[in-house]
């Protein structure tokens, strides 16, 4: 029985032995794990927040969304969640661009290659959730 490798001719020796991907030499993620032997596999990075490309000579805004396909890697841990950084090429000056999670603070830091545009948008806005330090709690309390 063929099973989900239809039009792939398995020998009856090496069926149910090995996978199909085992039979044909083959990574299971393809040319995304080139460099899996290095630690470093290629993903599809889409960009967390806009950036200032520092790399280029004219002042360029690389927007919100835009997406790469980055080179993932892992660079530290903090407790025990792991630190990655993924490296991203810009198309348009060819300057690469690092950009690492930060786990402390739940968000992405720009490490090297451009700066996080300022939008001016760190006010806080109805709705927004924000999280009190039990001093601030205290004080509110009080002050009802």
């Amino acid at each position: 029985m063929q099973g989900f490798n239809m039009g792939r001719y398995v020998p009856p020796d090496q069926e149910g032995v090995l996978s199909g991907n085992a039979l044909q030499k083959k990574h299971p993620l393809g040319s995304r794990a080139s460099k899996s032997h290095l630690g470093i596999l290629t993903v599809r990075f889409e960009m967390p927040f806009p950036i200032w490309c520092t790399t280029c000579p004219k002042p360029t805004v690389i927007g919100q969304g835009v997406r790469f396909n980055a080179q993932k890697r892992k660079v530290g841990m903090y407790h025990s969640t792991p630190i990655w950084a993924f490296g991203l090429k810009h198309v348009a000056c060819g300057g690469e661009i690092e950009i690492r999670t930060d786990p402390r603070n739940t968000a992405y830091v720009v490490a090297a290659g451009a700066r996080k545009r300022d939008t001016g948008d760190d006010v806080v806005r109805e709705g927004d959730v924000v999280v009190l330090s039990e001093r601030e709690r205290e004080e509110r309390r009080e002050n009802a």
